[in-house]
């Protein structure tokens, strides 16, 4: 069963939740994205050099709506993936599901241009209502995660449960993988298994770590 891990964003869920708001209204966004994104990519290239164990490793990277629609995002893409020798099926861009309402046109044709760079591309916190599920076929997205708002209430709400379900059976006649965010409980760990979901992130698997734990974590994993 390939059931993977992938840390968190921010130590802290709260203060993700002020911090990137107010990263976006002073313009920081964009150039906080671009430093994330170098580092990350820098840190799994000397990974990868180092253990050939490690080689599968790819990064996801949660784009802000500001720099999807950058002009300068796709050459500053190829400079960094030409920088680090990386393949581009290393990197994973994640767009969050409420940006596809902005222009569902225009953003299948903003995805296509990235897919085109030799990208993975995921929609991220899908479930929380906002995307139209008659235009969803035509991104060429290849996965989708499920929100940890129904993950988390999976074993007390039984609609919950029904959601989750139904987002992992539209998954796979979509031909996409499912992954399930904010998973922080063994109980929740298992009730995804059994309903299909064969991709995970949260707590229950680890905690934000730094380079040298993460490393560590990985080896062992």
């Amino acid at each position: 069963m390939k059931y993977g891990c992938a840390t968190a964003r921010a130590t802290g869920f709260g203060c993700w939740i002020e911090f990137i708001p107010l990263a976006e209204e002073t313009g920081l966004i964009v150039p906080l994205d671009r430093w994330v994104l170098q580092t990350g990519l820098q840190q799994l290239a000397t990974w990868q050099r180092h253990d050939p164990h490690l080689g599968h490793l790819s990064l996801s990277f949660n784009v802000s709506l500001q720099d999807l629609w950058c002009e300068a995002l796709i050459p500053h893409l190829q400079t960094l993936l030409a920088q680090t020798t990386l393949s581009p099926c290393c990197l994973n861009l994640e767009i969050t599901e409420s940006t596809l309402i902005q222009d569902i046109q225009a953003m299948a044709l903003r995805l296509q241009q990235l897919r085109d760079l030799g990208l993975s591309l995921t929609i991220d916190d899908f479930g929380t209502g906002y995307s139209s599920l008659s235009y969803l076929h035509q991104l060429p997205v290849s996965a989708l995660k499920i929100d940890r708002t129904v993950v988390t209430t999976l074993e007390t709400q039984s609609h919950s449960a029904n959601i989750v379900e139904t987002l992992i059976t539209l998954s796979n006649r979509l031909g996409l993988e499912a992954v399930a965010e904010g998973v922080e409980t063994e109980a929740q760990d298992q009730h995804l298994r059994s309903l299909g979901c064969e991709l995970a992130q949260g707590y229950w698997f680890t905690h934000p770590l730094p380079a040298a734990s993460a490393e560590q974590w990985l080896r062992a994993a």
